[in-house]
């Protein structure tokens, strides 16, 4: 997987359309019921604006790979980086699951080697897949959690994400878009 920080500082993200894929066993999703239910994502990933933040120049991020030493850094020293995990059936049932859909895990890792405390209680993450480029909705049961709370200098914080992506090699594009100070950061690959 190939990870890029968003070059921009500000305004929208282009974020690269996931070629279709079949993998060994046939088609990515063979009975449509994905494509069918996920809507179509937008042709730009536009940042979160948040309540009662003014509209800031954003630090753009670097360039690095999907490893476990591959990062996302930005200038002032925090860094984000993302480690996709394995396959599961959603088996939760209540509002809003998606039982029986196939989800991909990914575990995101933020580092604050700032001199000043990370607030994470409004972390984004977003996920697409496909093409066209569909929305693939989250996945929450007992063994994900978001990021929250503060993070401080020197210090590092993970949390794991589910994804309702069909498939097993489909490619996806993940967004991090941690706060208003830094730039998005766009993971590009497969869920493989």
């Amino acid at each position: 997987m190939v990870c890029t920080a968003c070059a921009s500082t500000g305004g929208s993200v282009a974020v690269p359309a996931a070629p279709a894929t079949t993998s060994a066993e046939g088609p990515a999703d063979p009975v449509g019921v994905a494509a069918a239910a996920d809507p179509l994502a937008p042709a730009t990933y536009l940042p979160v604006q948040r309540p009662g933040v003014k509209a800031v120049k954003r630090l753009p991020g670097g360039k690095g790979g999907l490893t476990p030493a591959g990062q996302v850094r930005y200038e002032d020293g925090v860094a984000v980086s993302v480690k996709v995990g394995g396959k599961r059936t959603a088996n939760t049932k209540g509002p809003g699951s998606l039982t029986g859909r196939s989800q991909t895990t990914m575990t995101v890792t933020v580092t604050n080697r700032s001199a000043q405390e990370l607030e994470l209680s409004s972390v984004v993450v977003t996920t697409t897949y496909g093409s066209p480029a569909r929305t693939a909705p989250p996945v929450y049961d007992d063994g994900t959690r978001d990021l929250a709370g503060s993070l401080r200098p020197g210090s590092s914080t993970s949390a794991d994400y589910a994804f309702a992506i069909p498939g097993s090699t489909l490619p996806l594009v993940l967004v991090v878009d941690l706060d208003e100070t830094h730039a998005p950061a766009v993971f590009t690959g497969s869920s493989r």
